[in-house]
């Protein structure tokens, strides 16, 4: 394979690591400054190690494969986490036990919701664990419903229940809410007969799950635009909306350069103190939309470039899938299915949280809708004549 790939993705992903190196020439602070471009190279050599090795159906077999696989270990192992309690090394969980501020307060406080611990597993965060379920609930239903064999679905049925599981005990409310359309969108892909059956089934697993206190009241509390009435903070909701004008301020102020790659958290302005608590040390949160963070980490350029690079990866597995199909590569047509319901999702999960830096999933779909776009144009042109030598039957 070419060392560097013309590929349309793969230069936008080239453009968002220059956008970072730009923002870091002026920074207004420095807290770690040489993270992002170092995370923004890894995202970038993700995409490019898919348009290098995934050049097969049987390597897109194996990544999607991988994927799956990993994504059933990280939930047992939050099975675990919810029984034992024990904090990953690498997560929100551990950062915060080591403030002095928070050091006292109780573990389901720091990490739980009404007295219910949430898991994080190996993702480091909850809400990256329902996130990373959500993403990969998609491949699973595709391949599920290509089985032709008793066996093979009921062990589809049985990964997407490990995954719905991990799901419900993360408790995370934005991807709560956006998985039913990640469902909805996939199966309507793949066979629009089994919609209704689809819809029906999450009607009856909604009603299931809302006789259950806890996560009732945390899908309500999604719904919730006003302040705790006990602690007097802003609902999540809430919050997400209230910081929408600070972002814009943030973004105006250098709209150019931007504060720096990883540098907003340490930025909020004075105007966003009644959201923050900026007088306690490293533990104000970042900005929970990826879009607007890029726009103040990056600048307007930065923005643009994420814009790009989102929709054109959901229109390319748009074509694919399409193109797929119309050549009779079915299982390669799945595949582009539910990476463009799962990258759907991704898209609307950035506008609730922060993944472009650290969520790893959001740019191997990328380099996979790279690498399955490559195995389309290798494949023959099913309209193009056949020439045969003499002699050779057709």
């Amino acid at each position: 394979q070419p060392l560097i790939p013309r590929d349309t993705l793969f230069i936008l992903c080239a453009l968002y690591v220059v956008a970072v190196l730009v923002s870091i020439i002026s920074p207004t602070s420095r807290v770690e400054i040489l993270s992002g471009p170092i995370v923004a190279v890894n995202c970038m050599a993700l995409v490019w190690l898919c348009l290098a090795l995934v050049d097969s159906r049987r390597s897109v077999r194996r990544v999607v494969g991988a994927m799956v696989a990993a994504g059933v270990v990280t939930a047992l192992v939050g099975f675990i986490q919810a029984y034992t309690h024990f904090t990953w090394p690498a997560s929100t969980l551990a950062e915060a036990q080591a403030h002095a501020f928070t050091r006292s307060k109780p573990l389901l406080d720091l990490h739980g919701w009404m007295g219910v611990f949430r898991i994080d597993s190996i993702t480091g965060t909850p809400d990256f664990l329902g996130v990373a379920m959500m993403t990969l609930m998609p491949f699973v239903i595709c391949w599920g419903l290509r089985q032709r064999r008793v066996e093979g679905r009921v062990a589809a049925l049985a990964v997407l229940a490990i995954l719905s599981v991990a799901h419900v005990l993360s408790f995370t409310r934005g991807a709560l809410v956006i998985t039913p359309l990640v469902l909805l969108v996939t199966v309507w892909l793949i066979s629009r007969k089994y919609v209704l059956p689809m819809a029906f089934g999450l009607v009856a697993a909604l009603l299931v799950m809302l006789t259950w206190t806890p996560l009732r009241e945390r899908i309500l509390a999604i719904f919730a635009l006003t302040r705790s009435s006990a602690t007097g903070e802003l609902d999540a909701g809430a919050w997400r909306l209230h910081v929408v004008p600070t972002a814009f301020e943030m973004m105006w102020q250098r709209p150019f350069l931007g504060v720096g790659s990883e540098q907003q958290v340490h930025n909020w302005p004075s105007s966003a103190g009644d959201l923050v608590p900026l007088t306690v040390p490293g533990i104000a949160p970042p900005l929970h939309n990826a879009y607007l963070l890029a726009g103040v980490e990056l600048g307007l350029a930065g923005l643009a470039i994420v814009l790009a690079l989102v929709f054109t990866t959901l229109i390319r597995l748009g074509k694919l899938a399409r193109r797929f199909e119309r050549r009779g590569e079915l299982e390669l047509a799945s595949y582009a299915k539910a990476a463009f319901a799962a990258f759907g999702g991704l898209m609307l999960a950035c506008m609730l949280y922060p993944l472009l830096g650290t969520y790893r999933y959001f740019w191997l779909l990328i380099g996979l809708a790279a690498a399955l776009s490559r195995l389309e144009r290798a494949l023959p042109d099913p309209e193009s004549p056949i020439l045969y030598p003499a002699g050779v039957e057709r």
